[in-house]
């Protein structure tokens, strides 16, 4: 797919204030094209410092729009960031449509 926008919405455990279970999260990805490939996903955001989040889970795509309609496949999410600030995350996996 190349580069995309991605929207997205999760729960998160806040229970050991240190290392976080997110879990049914939601993703909408936007390709350069507008077609949109839908996934959910979940993991574990881990402390790095103060207020510095490593994440590190597992997607799975569930369908899509367009093109993407019949889409599916699997992959891992990584990437780390700040609680207040928007992340950038790095999608590595194959999808099929």
């Amino acid at each position: 797919m190349g580069s995309v926008q991605v929207e997205s919405s999760h729960c998160v455990d806040v229970s050991q204030q240190v290392n976080f279970y997110v879990s049914r999260g939601q993703m909408t990805l936007t390709g350069p094209d507008g077609g949109l490939v839908l996934a959910d996903y979940a993991g574990f955001l881990t402390l790095l410092s103060a207020g510095a989040y490593a994440f590190e889970g597992n997607f799975y795509v569930t369908g899509g729009t367009g093109r993407y309609r019949d889409a599916s496949g699997t992959g891992v999410l990584f990437g780390a960031g700040d609680l207040s600030t928007t992340w950038k995350l790095t999608a590595d996996g194959r999808i099929s449509y």
